[in-house]
């Protein structure tokens, strides 16, 4: 685990930073997001520290000045467990940090740039994570996107006069005559496995291929649909690109949808009268 220690006044850029992170498959701890309600910082964060394997410094002036910035890496330095220094913003190191090389992170437009070499230095993200599918089944999802984007425009065709206002009309790679349909006229629209879901993938084979029991949800904004990963075990991906988990992330018309190892492409039907 990456426990990340930052000045909250960072929270933007500590937002980005760990949805890049969990979208490469590791895990993080961050305060404003991982902090239960009612419990005393100390008590956590000593916890965390203790259960994390390396720490992401976000360094600023806010950072210098916090007191519990402090507190956190210098507990962890004692521990002799790996620092990454990220500078945000110019300011002093301490003594004690001095001899840390770190990545400049002051030039924004250069994030992804400086991400890949972030990457490049941390340890593989855990096997638990990243690869508790079979590579095979992994590659093989991706192909059938692939598939997806090309072959799946005749069904789509075929059935696009029944798709109904507001109904979400999934298509699926190796059963594309078995498609699905659901009305997105509620509140959520829950994806995974047995009856307490609203789209049940049970019978595409979706449990061997990494689907968790809820493992997303589908929402619905005016027109605009919103896609949000449920921590699922083996990520939620559109368009190639991973979701940070319970961050709404928009999809579009024809969207290609990844639900572990099971491709899929959404169709949806908006009910422009009822927007007017």
């Amino acid at each position: 685990m990456i426990f990340i220690s930052h000045s909250t006044h960072d929270d933007a850029f500590v937002d980005n930073l760990r949805a890049a992170l969990l979208r490469h498959g590791y895990e993080t701890w961050v305060d404003h997001h991982d902090m239960p309600t009612g419990v005393l910082w100390d008590d956590i964060v000593e916890k965390q520290l203790s259960l994390s394997d390396l720490m992401v410094l976000v360094w600023s002036p806010t950072a210098h000045a916090s007191e519990n910035v402090g507190v956190e890496w210098r507990e962890f330095k004692s521990k002799g467990r790996p620092i990454f220094i990220l500078k945000l913003k110019d300011a002093p190191l301490p003594m004690r940090l001095r001899h840390i090389n770190y990545l400049d992170f002051t030039n924004q437009a250069l994030f992804k740039e400086q991400m890949i070499r972030l990457l490049k230095e941390l340890p593989p993200a855990p096997l638990s994570v990243t690869q508790s599918l079979a590579q095979s089944v992994l590659i093989k999802a991706e192909h059938e996107m692939i598939e997806l984007s090309h072959k799946g425009d005749a069904v789509i065709s075929q059935n696009r006069d029944n798709i109904r206002p507001n109904q979400i009309f999934c298509v699926f790679p190796t059963q594309m005559s078995r498609t699905k349909a659901v009305s997105m006229r509620r509140e959520k629209v829950l994806i995974g496995l047995g009856n307490a879901v609203d789209i049940d993938l049970t019978d595409y084979g979706a449990a061997d291929l990494g689907v968790s029991r809820h493992h997303a949800v589908i929402t619905l904004n005016n027109t605009l649909l919103y896609l949000t990963d449920l921590y699922s075990n083996n990520g939620t991906f559109v368009d190639h690109y991973r979701l940070p988990p319970e961050v709404p992330y928009p999809i579009l018309n024809d969207s290609l949808v990844r639900l572990g190892g099971l491709a899929m492409r959404i169709v949806f039907n908006p009910d422009t009268a009822a927007t007017h």
